[in-house]
């Protein structure tokens, strides 16, 4: 049986990775966004929406699928 204390403290190392790795995003996002002009934001914003639309949709997808049976 793991130890509780040392699962723990692997939560916090990989929580604090994941958030480094989020505002490591967010800024790359930050400083590209204000490079481009306010018509390449929109086509951003745009492109960024039918992503997202797109990963909701396979969820849906796999949802009604179900579990795999690998």
């Amino acid at each position: 049986s793991p130890d509780a204390g040392a699962v723990m403290k692997q939560i916090d190392v990989v929580g604090a990775a994941e958030t480094a790795l989020h505002k490591q995003r967010l800024g790359t996002l930050l400083e590209v966004r204000a490079r481009l002009t306010p018509e390449q934001r929109k086509k951003m914003v745009e492109l960024f929406e039918e992503r997202r639309e797109g990963r909701r949709e396979d969820r849906r997808e796999r949802w009604r699928e179900g579990p795999s049976e690998d």
